[in-house]
């Protein structure tokens, strides 16, 4: 079938279902269209096994296997593009709340024969698993929790048994994807008569490993991913769409994979191949194109629920930018100010009540403050000049703000209710984005007063303004540690103008060091002072701003989010877990959250309006 016939018969299933792909909202949308595409009418069934911690066998851990499934199981199960109902997945990782969902050598077993076991003529099932494997007299093996080091032929799961598992299901497909060392070992045409004989019976069998027999599979250094994995989620995504037909079936799925690590492998002097082999041909589609990666899918029922309180922000979904607030998950979004003017900049009061915010309904930008459930809206300043960036002192006694009454910023201090406001930096160049040490003592900002922006500090009621940044470029975004001994900021000393990079000093000025060689901006620390997050655009073949995140010392730098799109903004929670952040990656400005190490992506909000400006609350 050309490709513009299938796209236009996948486009038209949907339609005769009731939804297109964007707006699809349960399995039986997406799912009943690809079956109507593939000519049957079978369900999907799936098992999916990641283990990252294997501390009760005694070797070492993997970083990213059960980061591996997680997000397997989300992009295999997003409503707008996923080919698998949620509730039809099992996802089995060592974190899993359900003991009988914790991977065990018996728990996958049983896994495998009863839930995929399930399956009628016509469905279709997936086993897909990523840990440690071992290969012995040419079989492979799954390393599990409960493996042992001195029985661990006895005590793993043979693949081929995971395979003979399957093959006496009713199921007409199966899929089975291994991401483990030596686990291309035996193909599925070399496991014996009697199995070879079920599955030449079906429509289609599929195995496709991460690597050929005897070979090692990896772990990338740059994304928190195994190799094959990574391109597998990838290809999942919509890369994989060799002929652009909209779907994604398991055959491209292996041609690009094969094609992805081999070229990994390549440029890292490793020796990695996928293993691809199938009884019969045929065509198992997987997902749409269309997707992304990482996806927005339905959050896998192993992921701790997100601590801390509320997030406040900016959206501009009623046709001007107002302040809304929601809960950390991103339910309950709640509307808290209500005009035809924009408001922006929302910040929470130290305990939690109030939240300082910027508004033009006076026709121009003015400090308001309201409680945190929106009412008690009171203005603060009453300037013809604009005034913004409202920022607390710890103790919540005081507001410090910008104005420019005269045409230049300037660092003015007032009271909650509005009251005692003076210009605490007064001179005549410009002054602004007023930062509090963590003690409530001093305030950092960023001063014009030298030709070119520099860092000063002053006492909380403006006396002893001192210079802490001496050079022609350009310094900018000082950010406290939170002990209050060090102050990150950005800096064009020592790259192009405009090309910032990370440095940090003392509080007094003293002992800069450089912390990024490459571009990064608005440095953000952890609560616990050992990480600050950035973005930067430094990602050969993006050239677009990402998250990355480094000790405070300026090692370890990881990048966190991975798309061809901007991902800016990071800030953290009061617990120091979870990051939020603004990203394009679903065609406009929205907020997403993750954890500190990047893993589980989750989209906040999904509108065709922008949000951003995501701020915690203290608790």
């Amino acid at each position: 079938m050309r490709k513009a016939g299938r796209a236009g018969v996948l486009a038209f299933l949907l339609v005769c279902l009731g939804l297109t792909p964007l707006a699809a909202q349960d399995k039986s949308v997406v799912a009943r269209a690809i079956e109507e595409l593939e000519g049957g009418k079978g369900d999907k069934f799936a098992v999916i096994v990641g283990i990252d911690d294997y501390s009760t066998v005694g070797i070492a851990d993997l970083k990213f296997a059960a980061n591996d499934a997680k997000e397997f199981y989300r992009i295999l199960t997003n409503p707008e593009h996923g080919a698998f109902a949620e509730a039809d997945v099992k996802l089995m990782t060592p974190d899993a709340d359900d003991p009988d969902d914790r991977p065990t050598k018996n728990n996958i077993l049983a896994r495998v024969k009863s839930w995929l076991g399930q399956a009628q003529d016509g469905d279709t099932i997936l086993f897909y698993f990523s840990g440690h494997g071992i290969e012995e007299s040419g079989e492979s093996y799954l390393i599990t929790t409960d493996s042992k080091l001195s029985l661990l032929s006895d005590t793993t799961v043979p693949s081929r048994r995971v395979l003979e598992l399957m093959a006496e299901t009713k199921a007409s497909k199966r899929v089975l994807i291994l991401d483990s060392c030596y686990s291309g070992a035996k193909g599925a045409e070399e496991m014996g008569k009697a199995t070879a004989d079920v599955l030449s019976e079906s429509k289609g069998w599929v195995k496709l490993a991460s690597c050929r027999e005897g070979q090692r599979s990896y772990q990338r250094k740059d994304v928190p991913y195994s190799v094959f994995t990574y391109a597998v989620l990838q290809g999942l995504g919509g890369q994989a769409d060799d002929n652009q037909d909209g779907l994604i079936t398991s055959g491209e799925l292996n041609l690009f994979a094969w094609k992805e690590v081999r070229r990994w492998a390549a440029e890292n002097s490793k020796e990695q191949e996928p293993v691809y082999s199938t009884v019969i041909s045929g065509e198992i589609v997987l997902s749409l194109a269309g997707g992304s990666f990482p996806s927005a899918g339905p959050s896998p029922p192993t992921q701790t629920a997100v601590a801390n309180g509320k997030i406040a922000f900016v959206s501009e979904r009623d046709g001007n930018p107002e302040i809304y607030a929601m809960d950390a998950d991103g339910t309950n979004q709640t509307r808290l100010t209500n005009n035809l003017a924009g408001d922006q900049g929302p910040s929470w009061s130290p305990d939690g009540s109030r939240i300082a915010f910027t508004s033009y309904r006076d026709g121009n930008w003015e400090v308001y403050v309201m409680t945190c459930d929106g009412t008690d809206q009171t203005r603060l300043t009453n300037s013809p000049a604009d005034d913004d960036l409202p920022a607390w002192s710890p103790d919540g006694t005081k507001i410090a703000f910008g104005s420019r009454p005269g045409g230049n910023w300037q660092v003015y201090l007032m009271n909650p209710d509005g009251t005692g406001q003076i210009n605490l930096s007064n001179n005549s160049w410009a002054d602004w984005r007023p930062a509090w040490s963590p003690d409530g003592s001093k305030i950092a900002f960023v001063s014009e007063r030298d030709g070119n922006r520099e860092i000063y500090v002053m006492g909380a009621d403006g006396s002893n303004q001192t210079r802490l940044t001496y050079n022609p470029a350009h310094d900018w975004h000082p950010s406290w540690s939170p002990d209050g001994t060090k102050i990150a900021y950005a800096s064009d000393s020592g790259g192009a103008p405009g090309y910032p990079m990370i440095w940090v000093m003392n509080a007094d000025g003293s002992n800069l060091v450089r912390l990024t060689y490459q571009h990064g901006d608005q440095p953000a620390w952890s609560p616990d002072g050992t990480k600050i997050a950035f973005h930067s655009f430094r990602a050969e073949g993006y050239g677009n701003d990402e998250i990355y995140a480094m000790n405070a010392d300026g090692s370890s730098q990881t990048r966190l989010t991975f798309d061809p799109v901007k991902a800016v903004s990071p800030t953290w929670s009061p617990d120091g877990n979870r990051t939020a952040f603004e990203s394009y990656r679903d065609g406009n400005r929205e907020i997403y959250v993750m954890n500190s190490d990047g893993t589980n992506q989750t989209r906040l909000i999904s509108d065709p309006a922008w949000d951003d400006n995501p701020s915690w609350s203290p608790f």
